[in-house]
């Protein structure tokens, strides 16, 4: 078996996780990607961020290797799919309306700084001044402003997320999942929690982005570090499992996990390739 496809996190998986997207991929991890691509093998970003803060590290990976190596783009978990340029859109979905509709009232009534975001990269938010400060700090330049109203079209959301003033994403998740349990909640910085539709997830999306490859399951790894991938560990035929230091947080099956490593030196897609080559994937 060969792996002629790699579907790679970014966040906490290709680079650092931190409360500001960062663009930096390691000359390691860049120069492990050039020797998979260059016997012929893809990569493909699956990501929960959107297309405007994807294309500047897929911009960084192409300065090693040819863009046809990155045919496609996995962008908010699963919700698009983008050729490797990012100017086509092949697939979109949405949440089911009444999801982030609730999502939305309870974040109100437990005065949670919550955040939506539409299919037409307009982003809803209350008047709250800490979720105007979030959206100065992180959002300003991508997404144009909406008031939150709890009688507005709820059709196109596809991505809400909470940011909190205190690290209790433990808490809140614990009160959360009970309430959504057709979604599950990912959480990246201790601050932040996003609320993600089973119904749209990496793994389907990769799938169908296999069938433009005319790849198998079979052949195919992935890399990622959240609740938002371990579908794709477990459904690889190489799946790699990345934490900041132990495994802590993630609760994959142990059995359909190839490979597990650290990503506190932002080397952890490097030692993943090697590992791939140690066996003889590629």
């Amino acid at each position: 078996m060969k792996i002629k496809c790699i579907f790679i996190d970014i966040d906490g998986t290709l680079v650092k996780e931190s409360g500001y997207l960062s663009d930096s991929v390691s000359s390691e991890n860049l120069e492990a990607i050039k020797d998979y691509c260059s016997s012929g093998g893809k990569i493909v970003l699956a990501t929960g961020r959107d297309i405007s803060t994807t294309l500047p590290v897929v911009k960084q990976i192409t300065q090693v290797v040819d863009a046809s190596c990155i045919p496609y783009l996995i962008c908010m978990n699963g919700s698009f799919i983008y050729n490797s340029d990012g100017t086509q859109i092949l697939v979109r979905k949405s949440f089911d309306p009444e999801i982030p509709k609730n999502f939305a009232q309870i974040a109100c009534k437990s005065r949670l700084n919550f955040f939506l975001v539409n299919s037409q990269r307009e982003i809803f938010f209350t008047n709250k001044p800490f979720s105007w400060l979030i959206y100065l700090l992180l959002f300003r330049k991508r997404y144009p402003r909406k008031r939150y109203s709890k009688d507005m079209d709820f059709s196109n959301i596809q991505k809400a997320m909470i940011f909190l003033k205190l690290p209790r994403v433990a808490y809140w998740r614990s009160k959360l999942v009970p309430i959504f349990k057709e979604c599950y909640f990912s959480s990246g910085p201790k601050c932040f929690l996003e609320l993600v539709d089973k119904r749209i997830n990496k793994w389907y999306a990769a799938q169908e982005v296999l069938g433009y490859l005319g790849i198998g399951a079979e052949e195919v790894a992935s890399f990622g570090n959240e609740g938002n991938d371990i579908l794709s560990l477990e459904s690889a035929a190489f799946g790699v499992g990345f934490d900041l230091k132990e495994k802590t947080h993630l609760s994959w099956d142990d059995s359909k996990i190839q490979f597990h490593t650290t990503n506190e030196d932002c080397c952890g897609v490097s030692r993943a390739i090697k590992e791939m080559k140690n066996r003889g994937l590629y």
